[in-house]
């Protein structure tokens, strides 16, 4: 790619520079993994039964298609600044374009829905603790979530950041394998649950893909993480193996749920409290919370560092 890069020197006026200390390809496909994979994948059996058998594979490789191809125009677009430096954020992007202006306008946007998606997590977080434990009230478990995840606001690089989004990676693993073991079990079991083809009528068509791609969310780390590669060159590999992770977690769990439950996923909110509903209440505090908080705190790392 740096061969291009040299044949287009008006297109590309910066140079991709290796940086021997800064963050390898793993740490980069683990910072992405964990900040597309959160507490949403929960919801994908819902998609999946939104598309149906049909629709819903092809939506999410539609997904998968559309955000790495976004990506990768992201990738070249940081190396598009008329003063040959590489841009390392949205901001100088949005100044490159439309100068003083476009820089507080990109600003503003990206840095409040960062503040809105980690206040989300925060809440679900405390929202999960408060139900194991609901001898505190849900609002003093969030402000011990926050007590508790603030220090990871304060790792400096992603190739620190890296190391958490590995332990991540791993316990989101764990979280696909209950799932696909609970879909199993559940369409082994006595009970029917309607399973269709198509999707629900167009609206359910058009949710199943607004689920999937908001599934997909990584754009704001992007930035970051490429001005912090070894080798901004290798970008691309490693989006493409990173959201061929992404998806196949997601299919995982996305249609492990589907599989088991049917269109009778839509009557809840996340594949969780589906497995709950027909397990035993011993079976539900054990499996089911703390794998939903696994992975509600796996990606919080990444999130507070967007």
């Amino acid at each position: 790619m740096k061969g291009e890069l040299e044949a287009r020197p008006s297109l590309y006026a910066a140079d991709m520079v290796v940086n021997p200390h800064g963050c390898s390809d793993y740490r980069g496909v683990a910072n992405i993994v964990m900040t597309a994979v959160g507490v949403g994948v929960l919801a994908l059996p819902n998609a999946v039964a939104f598309g149906g058998w049909i629709a819903a594979p092809l939506l999410l490789v539609l997904s998968w298609a559309l955000t790495h191809f976004q990506m990768c125009l992201l990738w070249k677009c940081l190396f598009m600044n008329p003063s040959r430096k590489q841009m390392q954020s949205y901001e100088e992007v949005g100044r490159a374009c439309f100068g003083r202006v476009g820089q507080v306008a990109v600003a503003v946007c990206l840095y409040g829905g960062i503040f809105c998606i980690c206040s989300l997590i925060m809440i679900l977080l405390g929202s999960s603790l408060h139900n194991l434990a609901p001898s505190l009230s849900r609002s003093l478990w969030i402000v011990i979530s926050v007590a508790l995840m603030l220090p990871f606001a304060w790792l400096p690089t992603f190739k620190r950041v890296g190391v958490i989004a590995a332990i991540g990676v791993a316990a989101t693993t764990v979280v696909a394998i209950s799932v696909i073991i609970a879909g199993a079990r559940e369409a082994a079991g006595p009970d029917d649950h309607e399973h269709v083809l198509g999707p629900q009528g167009i609206g359910g068509l058009g949710l199943a893909f607004t689920n999937f791609m908001n599934s997909f969310t990584c754009a704001p780390v992007i930035p970051g993480l490429i001005a912090e590669m070894k080798n901004p060159a290798t970008f691309p590999r490693v989006a493409m193996w990173s959201f061929l992770t992404i998806t196949v977690v997601f299919g995982s769990i996305g249609f492990a749920g589907y599989a088991g439950w049917g269109i009778d996923m839509l009557k809840f909110d996340l594949i969780v409290d589906a497995v709950a509903s027909s397990a035993g209440k011993g079976i539900h505090w054990m499996p089911v919370k703390p794998a939903k908080f696994s992975l509600e705190a796996g990606p919080v790392p990444d999130c507070k560092l967007k």
